[in-house]
């Protein structure tokens, strides 16, 4: 990864799989997009009962489940914090509809939002200072390499490690961190003390596949740890830092998702 082939070694060996696609807790299997549940057993009073929702590589176009109906799911799970963790659209089109729909989506404490690598790939139309104030029109902050502190948690945002500048310079914080990076590779900028001041990570990017065949899982990740890192929870075993790796809604590449379901990610905080 990166012309550093010892850290990719040791990244496979250092994180491990709690959960997959095959047991993960599905709150609702029949809806177009399936909402799947994460309990997060953490120390802090304060965030427990609190929710994230998290939603990645959405790929926002005409093919999405109606908006007004996607709207209803996410706001009566009554989020703390929403996520958008990259690859909102595909075509800068698509910006008007995808910003109403951001715009709907309602949180208690803050919309956030970080790059993907579509996001990114339009930069000579769309810059920074634009996805900036589209972000901000519908009430999201934009975190590119950068922290942002709300109501007890540091979430740090990175740049999409594929197309942009990923980096993480945070320091040590007794508040609950989360990095939000689109593509699980970011793990390559990592070092062990860095994981150390990070509890959970969040990202997207696979799309858990898109096509999965039984008994295998993802054919295709788009990562360079091909299927170590295709889909679900993981657990560093030297930090103990979390990682949730969301299969997303949308697609690419093929118009198509096979024993591979849309999905939006539920996180809750509960008593440790």
């Amino acid at each position: 990864m990166k012309n550093n082939f010892p850290k990719y070694l040791k990244t496979l060996r250092d994180w491990r799989k709690i959960s997959g696609y095959s047991n993960r807790n599905i709150l609702n299997s029949h809806a177009p997009i399936a909402t799947i549940e994460y309990n997060l057993q953490i120390p802090c009073k304060k965030l427990h009962d609190k929710k994230i929702v998290f939603l990645s590589d959405l790929h926002w176009d005409y093919r999405i489940s109606p908006a007004k109906a996607l709207t209803e799911q996410i706001n009566a799970l009554k989020p703390d914090w929403i996520i958008i963790g990259g690859d909102l659209i595909s075509y800068s089109c698509f910006m008007d509809s995808a910003g109403k729909f951001l715009a709907s989506l309602e949180a208690g404490s803050a919309k956030i939002a970080v790059y993907g690598n579509w996001d990114k790939k339009r930069k000579r139309w769309t810059p920074n200072s634009v996805w900036q104030d589209f972000y901000g029109n519908a009430g999201f902050r934009l975190l590119i390499n950068e922290e942002y502190n709300s109501d007890g948690i540091h979430f740090y945002g990175t740049d999409d490690y594929k197309v942009g500048i990923s980096e993480f310079k945070a320091d040590e914080t007794e508040l609950f961190r989360i990095l939000i990076a689109h593509n699980p590779d970011t793990l390559d900028i990592l070092t062990d003390n860095d994981l150390k001041k990070i509890n959970l990570i969040i990202s997207g990017h696979t799309h858990g596949g898109q096509i999965r065949i039984p008994f295998f899982g993802a054919l295709k990740t788009s990562s360079g740890y091909w299927k170590k890192f295709e889909y679900g929870r993981f657990m560093n075993k030297i930090s103990g830092t979390e990682m949730i790796i969301s299969s997303g809604i949308g697609f690419t590449w093929k118009n198509i998702r096979l024993f591979c379901q849309p999905e939006i990610v539920l996180i809750n905080f509960v008593k440790k």
